[in-house]
């Protein structure tokens, strides 16, 4: 289990469902993605950003939530691409919550209370109950 935790980690689950998915140490890896309090106004410049992105087996077409640049289309292309999405009402602010709730009809997102819940989930995933094809 890969546990990518906010926006700074959101290209790990592009990674290992795209470029990494043959590999080995990879291929048989399942990936939670976990939304946070941490949420920035900055846009980055989306060209730049998208031509540093791609390499080998990713798409311009694969990777559109970035055409933003910004916050959201980071948390967006994490929870595409991972196997469960996970948040608590204790760690996101409003602009997670609307794209949590608009996601959860695509996804199931697993609300999470408190940091011991994590050992449930890592169980589940596992053993392919929250597991959802990508």
């Amino acid at each position: 289990i890969i546990h990518c935790h906010d926006w700074m980690s959101a290209l790990i689950p592009l990674y290992l469902k795209t470029a990494y998915r043959k590999d080995p140490v990879f291929n048989q890896s399942k990936c939670i993605y976990s939304v946070y309090n941490n949420h920035f106004d900055h846009t980055f410049n989306a060209e730049s950003l998208i031509e540093k992105i791609i390499m080998q087996d990713i798409d311009k077409e694969e990777i559109t939530q970035l055409q933003t640049a910004n916050y959201e289309g980071f948390t967006r292309l994490a929870i595409d691409y991972a196997d469960v999405a996970v948040a608590g009402t204790s760690f996101y602010d409003g602009v997670s919550s609307e794209l949590l709730r608009e996601y959860e009809s695509k996804k199931e997102i697993i609300q999470v209370e408190k940091p011991a819940e994590f050992h449930d989930i890592y169980h589940q995933v596992l053993s392919a109950e929250l597991v959802s094809v990508v």
